[in-house]
């Protein structure tokens, strides 16, 4: 033990593991009550929310915050996130300028009238999304791992606070569609003071040096870009088909189960990725591989998600209907079919950043494309929803195999 915690690395994973373990609990801890004051239709509602703005949010910087870990050069790396940043402000304003002329027809197509009372918070969200994924890959970038645990507490704690108060208040989706916006509100601005310290971003900013890295890191918005759109459509697109082939209620189960298991199981991933991305990409800058860092990784998330992972098998239906009354059983017969899903989730989403290091953004974009196809397939070939849960089941945990095992050719892991 003394020479596990002697390490670095491991010192890191820690803290990001307690950082955001405790940001994870927060939230399912009060998801009984959240069932008892917001009905399923309220979920539904923030589901399509939720999707839309992480679908655009995740592209809003076409991709260049994930180049900011890459160059040598700090200057370089400045520059990256003021590219970033500068995207996401144009980003913003288009959505802004779409959604005031063309905002009934996206709520006409997505089947949900509630949402056209909270378009305008689309815009200001989907940019606090992409500010938040520029602030901490660069906060990682300057190894500030305390206050990327700090940020996702901070996050987590005004997103309770927020959907209970707002729910005594307000009968509907109000809680839970601002605190959305509220809760990165208050990460952001914990993960700007690092940044903000360390740099004079006006002083340092060059319009030729962001060309320059508009040219060097083309293939992030050429190619991860549309990979990252298949990605999230892959996954937020569920809850919108789940609303068009079924119901809002069914999409509401839904959401539910994500939120109680999927979410947690990505977050606690992306903990582990933080640490692991820094390292990794040093390792293949200054060996020509990662596969040290990539199979001791590979050892810690197996086993972390091995015991949990059977674990949840035997009880999650039971606890679901324990937890969040029998109304909501059907979340927790999702969340049954759906481990593993997670087992191979959790394993395979902080490794899989070796597409990055390694510039192999077309392979990425070939497996996200499969996922996306593998999806809409399980929504033409199956009209009942527990048929479709088990085939999307199946399509995920292939997918999170293939793209573990490719991480690990991309770290050089086959090589002696």
């Amino acid at each position: 033990m003394k020479n596990f915690l002697n390490s670095e690395f491991n010192k890191n994973i820690i803290i990001l593991l307690t950082g955001t373990g405790i940001a994870t609990v927060l939230p399912v801890a009060v998801s009984p009550i959240l069932t008892r004051l917001y009905t399923p239709e309220d979920m539904g509602t923030l589901a399509v929310f939720v999707g839309v703005c992480l679908v655009l949010g995740a592209i809003i910087n076409a991709r260049y915050e994930l180049a900011i870990l890459l160059p040598e050069d700090d200057l370089e790396a400045v520059s990256i996130f003021s590219l970033s940043f500068v995207i996401n402000c144009i980003g913003t304003l288009i959505i802004s300028i779409l959604l005031f002329f063309f905002g009934d027809l996206l709520v006409g197509l997505l089947e949900n009238p509630e949402l056209s009372d909270w378009l305008f918070l689309i815009p200001i969200t989907v940019f606090l999304i992409g500010l938040m994924n520029t602030l901490n890959t660069f906060n990682n970038r300057l190894k500030k791992f305390k206050d990327i645990a700090t940020a996702a507490i901070l996050k987590s704690v005004a997103l309770v606070i927020t959907q209970l108060g707002l729910a005594l208040l307000y009968a509907g989706p109000l809680g839970l569609i601002v605190s959305e916006f509220i809760s990165r509100l208050f990460a952001n601005l914990r993960l700007y003071k690092n940044v903000r310290s360390k740099y004079n971003f006006y002083e340092l900013f060059s319009f030729s040096k962001l060309w320059s890295v508009v040219k060097r890191y083309k293939k992030f918005p050429l190619l991860d870009v549309p990979a990252t759109l298949c990605n999230l459509s892959s996954f937020h697109m569920i809850s919108l088909m789940m609303t068009s082939y079924f119901s809002a209620s069914i999409a509401g189960y839904f959401f539910l189960t994500q939120r109680v298991l999927a979410s947690p199981v990505t977050l606690l991933a992306n903990a582990v990725s933080d640490v692991f991305k820094e390292k990794a990409a040093r390792d293949y800058k200054n060996l020509g591989h990662a596969k040290e860092v990539f199979k001791s990784t590979f050892v810690k998330l197996l086993t972390m998600s091995s015991g949990v992972s059977i674990l949840l098998y035997f009880l999650v239906e039971f606890v679901f209907s324990l937890v969040f009354g029998t109304d909501w059983a059907v979340s927790g017969l999702y969340a049954k079919i759906l481990i593993p899903m997670l087992f191979f989730r959790f394993i395979s989403v902080p490794l899989s950043y070796m597409f990055y290091i390694g510039e192999k953004q077309h392979l990425n974009l070939l497996l996200q494309a499969f996922l996306l196809f593998g999806i809409v397939v399980s929504f033409l070939l199956f009209n009942k929803d527990i048929y479709v849960v088990r085939s999307l089941s199946f399509v995920f945990s292939l997918f999170y195999a293939i793209q573990l095992l490719i991480s690990a050719y991309i770290a050089k892991c086959f090589r002696s």
